[in-house]
């Protein structure tokens, strides 16, 4: 009870901060990591809202003629509650997740906590969307010297400071950001621009083939 309580108080809190008719993408945030989510409302939303693009079982498409989506099965809860806000808030311009996360779609924060906490429970698949293995040692010591810091050394990122879980992502998915024209975090873009080319694709292909952790929820 005290636990419920301290999280309604958080939350009454967030909305109190927020200044106009539209909630803050922070006071959002705020109220998705103190919801107790509901994990088959989540499965609902899922299926109609995300498994068109993101597979039934999270597995995403590994690219080829037509785009890479992401593996989002298995991604850390607040890692998938921060990027919904982000997109429903338009601080990113992918332009397709805002229009699949908007209110029509995700009617508030407690919808962000049900989808979020359904796909971080779902099992990762194998990897299946890598490059050419051609370049590997130099990938492995390139994200070594680069990317560990901060994604971990198997690529497990970071759930309590937002870093994604990178293990298992499809190939062609993990270049495109790295080619991204924009990058939101100035240190990451920092650490990218540091990249050749060649760099980018074989650490692309030696994450690509990393074996994705089992999901913890976090």
């Amino acid at each position: 009870m005290q636990r419920l309580a301290f999280a309604i108080g958080i939350a009454q809190l967030a909305v109190s901060l927020c200044t106009g008719a539209e909630l803050s993408g922070a006071g959002e945030y705020a109220l998705v990591i103190h919801a107790i989510p509901d994990r088959e409302h989540g499965g609902q939303i899922f299926r109609y809202s995300c498994a068109p693009c993101h597979g039934a079982s999270g597995e995403g498409y590994a690219g080829g003629a037509a785009a890479s989506f992401p593996v989002t099965a298995g991604q850390h809860f607040r890692v998938l509650a921060m990027a919904l806000v982000r997109f429903r808030h338009g601080q990113t311009s992918t332009h397709r997740m805002q229009y699949f996360s908007n209110a029509h779609r995700l009617a508030g924060a407690q919808d962000v906590a049900d989808v979020a906490a359904y796909i971080a429970a779902l099992q990762p698949p194998s990897p299946v969307g890598m490059g050419s293995g051609l370049s590997l040692k130099d990938g492995a010591r390139v994200y070594l010297r680069y990317c560990e810091s901060c994604h971990g050394a198997t690529g497990v990122g970071d759930a309590a400071r937002l870093v994604p879980r990178l293990a298992g992502q499809h190939y062609r998915y993990l270049l495109r950001q790295f080619d991204a024209p924009t990058v939101d975090d100035l240190l990451h873009a920092k650490r990218v621009q540091q990249l050749t080319a060649r760099d980018r694709d074989a650490v692309a292909d030696y994450l690509s083939r990393l074996l994705p952790p089992v999901p913890n929820g976090g």
